[in-house]
């Protein structure tokens, strides 16, 4: 019987001989025996291959590297900047903050807070560290609401989205939204709303007590103020605000609901 020959596949180098798929080139074989067109092909395999590697890592590193980058923005915005600096967080809440707060509502969770309140369904409303508008919009988009409820953040990309979700829900009768950074006072007349919300957002200024001093300011008499965390049962005492109530919100925090009182 014969010798069996196999035909090797073709894996051959720059200069004509085996390349590193593990065969032989044939025997006399050069690259310069190639027309043009092949050659130039046959010259590219190991830029080739070395792009094919390059891709096949990728498959497994920018994943990682995904990953990374979004816990990364979530852990500066859960922590308010306390370890990357205020600057960074401002810029991620107004680059990606658009996109992470309208990812899902939390309007169950508001409207529950609202039986808290007792709502009668004609107050001006005024949520201060709006984001993207979800607790304003939950609010004006209740069928027996007949207020005015107002969102305002420092964000103007917050608030161009807010605005648009008010336009695609049909609620711009009802909600308005408004770019305005609180540590410089409100634009808003004493007395003028019924309710004040302010969620998650006095425990990261540096001057807290103003701010909530202002806050005071714009709310009617009688009229009731909605603040994250206990931690503010001191401050709230010191302004005339009493009737204290403390209510699950959700899941990373109570919130302070207080009441004006007449002679404050």
């Amino acid at each position: 019987m014969g010798k069996s020959h196999s035909t090797p596949p073709l894996a051959v180098g720059l200069n004509g001989k085996a390349g590193n798929f593990g065969a032989a080139a044939p025997k006399g074989f050069s690259l310069r025996k190639l027309p043009g067109a092949l050659r130039r092909g046959a010259s590219l395999l190991p830029a080739v291959r070395s792009v094919v590697n390059w891709v096949d890592m990728g498959w497994i590193i920018l994943p990682g590297l995904g990953a990374a980058a979004l816990l990364i923005v979530l852990f500066v915005l859960v922590t308010d900047g306390r370890y990357f600096g205020k600057r960074l967080t401002y810029w991620v809440y107004d680059f990606v903050g658009p996109v992470v707060f309208s990812a899902r509502s939390e309007a169950k969770q508001w409207h529950a807070l609202l039986v808290s309140i007792d709502l009668r369904g004609s107050e001006s409303i005024l949520d201060v560290g709006t984001a993207a508008g979800d607790l304003p919009l939950s609010i004006a988009g209740s069928p027996d609401f007949q207020g005015q409820a107002v969102g305002v953040d420092w964000s103007p990309r917050m608030i161009e989205a807010a605005r648009r979700e008010a336009s695609r829900r049909g609620l711009e009768g009802r909600a308005r939204f408004e770019v305005v950074d609180v540590r410089k006072g409100l634009p808003f007349a004493a007395g003028e709303f019924d309710v004040v919300f302010c969620l998650g957002l006095l425990e990261t200024l540096p001057e807290p007590e103003r701010v909530l001093e202002e806050l005071k300011r714009v709310l009617k008499l009688d009229g009731v103020m909605v603040l994250s965390l206990e931690w503010y049962e001191q401050h709230l005492g010191t302004l005339g605000l009493g009737d204290l109530k403390v209510v699950p919100c959700r899941g990373h925090h109570d919130v302070v609901i207080a009441r004006s009182s007449r002679k404050g």
